[in-house]
């Protein structure tokens, strides 16, 4: 999955990191968590700076023979909201909200 370069100070596309190394990335079709968590968007991803959408979340992993399995699929509600250029608060379901910063900021 590849992050996209981000377009304006307002959208909130691109590949985020926590302080303690979770990872987030937000394109046009996806978002991701680290390495094996993906949730697809339930319509067109969201344009600007916030948004609360559900969307359709699975653990990923190798099957062994050249394919992949998906875990644990289930509808998660997400919200996300810029706090500026360079920073990213996202709260998953009624979690904790976690701030993250651009990866290359």
């Amino acid at each position: 999955m590849a992050a996209a370069a981000p377009a304006s100070a307002d959208r909130v596309v691109g590949e985020w990191c926590e302080a303690d190394g979770e990872r987030l990335v937000i394109d046009g079709d996806v978002v991701g968590f680290n390495e094996h968590t993906v949730c697809e968007w339930s319509e067109n991803r969201p344009e600007g700076g916030a948004f609360d959408v559900m969307v359709s979340c699975a653990n990923i992993h190798a099957d062994g023979q050249g394919g992949w399995v998906r875990m644990d699929e289930r509808a998660v509600r997400l919200q996300a909201d810029r706090d500026g250029p360079d920073e990213i608060t996202v709260t998953v379901e009624d979690g904790q909200p976690v701030r993250f910063a651009r990866c290359d900021g």
